[in-house]
């Protein structure tokens, strides 16, 4: 606490010269925690008051417990550090490296300290999943009361508390607490933030989590069948099965669910795969929501065709994609539609061709044809092709309408 520029200094020379990230060694990751747990708990106590109430433990002494009271110093660090010692601030000594850290009342005052102290952890916060949950409810608590550090803090999510919470291992309570920190952001900024949580995944080991859970996820859609009997628990209780891998990745998860409706697949088990979002919690869905998006607006959709070029129509992978896209908003209509939908009216408002886009025409087929499906599957009308006259004046709703 009163040498961390000591302290600092030295991880530092083992990452650069030895090549050892510091929080691979378990007391430093516990010293790491410890820190920041002491820095952050007046926040911690500030968003959530049930944490100063619940800090209390049985054993303590009395003038343990008038301290906690106090709240100088929480009994999770107790909890962390040896022989009870706890972390007491002696009186700052001068010199170099005499940089000390301090308890923060203020969002303004932790962010640089967090930031410090979650460069040290590294991905290895997610280690330590009731210190990245305090965190989450102080993000949440920031977003809401004090709307001027909004920018500071996305910038907080992005870097560390987005790479950690991908090493959690199926945790529906962070899930449900990340959300509730998110929700409280629009929908562009949230899309925004998902768009940087995908490039997160270059970074050690987060490449190995995507592609392990990338890899788990293809393995539980392989036994998906269509009325699945009891007496197969898997097949009958795959969507508990996917639904753990939505929790902490759902990302490279739904990721890998949308890519396997392209190439080769029966249009039968678009419904089965529909039922595997049955347990998927509030997050997941937006993050779905997100792909969706992303797929009307990503060029490289564009290089495997729309068209089929023996009878010009539509591809069975585009097919497949607008009725999974119709099927997933009615079975879940508390998705967040914004994104979608001010895509939709940037297409429309933006006119019917632009110059020097080459993927223009094909683009404006996929958007049509996603858009037709949801309408379709999400409002009850049914798409009628090739009206006559007759039809459509009665669609219409007579010659004075």
């Amino acid at each position: 606490l009163n040498c961390w520029g000591d302290a600092s200094a030295a991880m530092a020379r083992l990452q650069t010269e030895a090549q050892f990230l510091p929080a691979l060694n378990e007391v430093v990751r516990m010293s790491l925690t410890a820190a920041t747990y002491w820095v952050v708990h007046p926040l911690v106590v500030a968003c959530h008051p049930v944490s100063k109430l619940g800090l209390k433990p049985a054993t303590a002494t009395p003038a343990a417990a008038a301290r906690m009271e106090a709240g100088t110093r929480p009994p999770s660090v107790i909890c962390l550090v040896r022989k009870g010692k706890g972390l007491a601030a002696a009186p700052p000594r001068s010199g170099s490296g005499a940089e000390h850290l301090s308890q923060a009342s203020t969002w303004k005052e932790a962010e640089p300290l967090l930031n410090k102290l979650c460069s040290a952890l590294n991905t290895l916060l997610g280690l330590e999943i009731p210190l990245l949950t305090d965190l989450w409810r102080v993000v949440e608590h920031v977003i809401v009361n004090e709307p001027a550090e909004v920018a500071t803090v996305q910038a907080f999510i992005s870097q560390h508390l987005f790479p950690a919470s991908c090493l959690v291992p199926h945790s529906a309570h962070l899930s449900d607490q990340i959300w509730q920190a998110l929700s409280q952001l629009p929908c562009h900024e949230r899309y925004t933030l998902y768009g940087l949580w995908d490039k997160s995944y270059s970074r050690f080991p987060l490449g190995a989590v995507g592609r392990r859970t990338s890899s788990g996820i293809k393995q539980i859609l392989k036994r998906v069948v269509n009325q699945a009997e009891k007496t197969d628990m898997v097949s009958h209780q795959v969507h508990f099965h996917s639904g753990k891998f939505y929790h902490s990745n759902p990302l490279h998860a739904l990721e890998a669910m949308i890519g396997s409706l392209q190439y080769s697949f029966n249009v039968n088990f678009i419904g089965p795969y529909i039922d595997c979002t049955t347990k998927m919690l509030p997050l997941a869905s937006d993050v779905l929501g997100y792909l969706l998006t992303r797929c009307c607006v990503k060029s490289e959709w564009t290089k495997t065709g729309f068209l089929r070029t023996q009878d010009a129509t539509v591809m069975a992978w585009l097919t497949n994609l607008g009725q999974f896209s119709g099927s997933f908003y009615r079975k879940h209509p508390g998705t967040d539609m914004a994104g979608m939908m001010k895509y939709i009216v940037h297409r429309i408002s933006e006119g019917s061709s632009e110059e020097g886009d080459i993927y223009k025409p094909v683009k404006d087929l996929m958007f049509r044809v996603i858009i037709e499906q949801i309408i379709e599957h999400t409002g009850g009308y049914q798409n009628v092709a090739d009206l006559n006259d007759e039809q459509l004046k009665c669609l219409a709703g007579g010659s004075k309408l």
